[in-house]
């Protein structure tokens, strides 16, 4: 008798963690990108990107690399292209039919190639048949 109430106990506090993580999982994924934001937004592009990684990296969170790439893009060095280019790419990975990820990658590409910034234009057309922006 004590081994299955035991057990229900314990399975009472499995599911009820269950429930719990992906809430507390989501608000520090949210925390880290929010506030991320908000450096961008005083100006510290340092301490946004230290906070766009930890949310990227930790939680793989596809609009924390979406925000590195637009950084590392904006930077315009070799450099941080390439960088750009890794992040841009795992945002797309994580959301594939995401638009505005892809014309970012797009972006990037006519810096690279007009050929890899085509093809990139035409998986938007492919998508998204009435975006004006991937007329290339």
């Amino acid at each position: 008798m004590k081994l299955s109430i035991y057990n229900i106990i314990l399975l009472i506090l499995l599911i009820c963690s269950t429930f719990v993580y992906p809430q507390n999982f989501n608000n520090e994924q949210n925390y880290s990108h929010l506030q991320g934001l908000q450096f961008i937004g005083k100006g510290n592009i340092n301490e946004a990107i230290k906070y766009f990684k930890l949310s990227a990296d930790s939680f793989s969170y596809s609009d924390s690399y979406h925000q590195l790439a637009i950084i590392y893009c904006d930077k315009n060095t070799v450099e941080s292209r390439v960088l750009a280019r890794k992040y841009i790419q795992k945002a797309i990975w994580s959301d594939s039919k995401n638009i505005e990820y892809r014309l970012l990658k797009a972006k990037l590409m006519e810096k690279f190639s007009r050929k890899m910034a085509y093809d990139v234009y035409q998986e938007i057309l492919n998508i998204d048949a009435t975006c004006t922006e991937a007329l290339f």
